[in-house]
């Protein structure tokens, strides 16, 4: 998956494209591990784009309901 691969990049310009530009419906379960992933690995400006999304998202009944349904906390 693109989004995927464009959230692990080592390009930041890339990464903080590939947040701002990502729609909620293809944020799956590898999507979402890749953001978890970089809430860790991540420098201040990609952590706080990543806050910033997962928030956004976590508004939406559909994005709720998805995480429910897949088990994650």
């Amino acid at each position: 998956m693109l989004l995927v691969r464009n959230l692990n990049s080592d390009d930041q310009a890339v990464v903080l494209k590939a947040l701002r530009l990502a729609p909620e419906g293809r944020l799956r379960r590898d999507g979402l591990r890749a953001l978890s992933s970089l809430l860790v690995h991540g420098n201040n400006k990609v952590m706080a784009a990543v806050s910033t999304q997962l928030r956004s998202l976590s508004l939406g009944p559909t994005f709720r309901e998805r995480v429910s349904w897949t088990g994650l906390p």
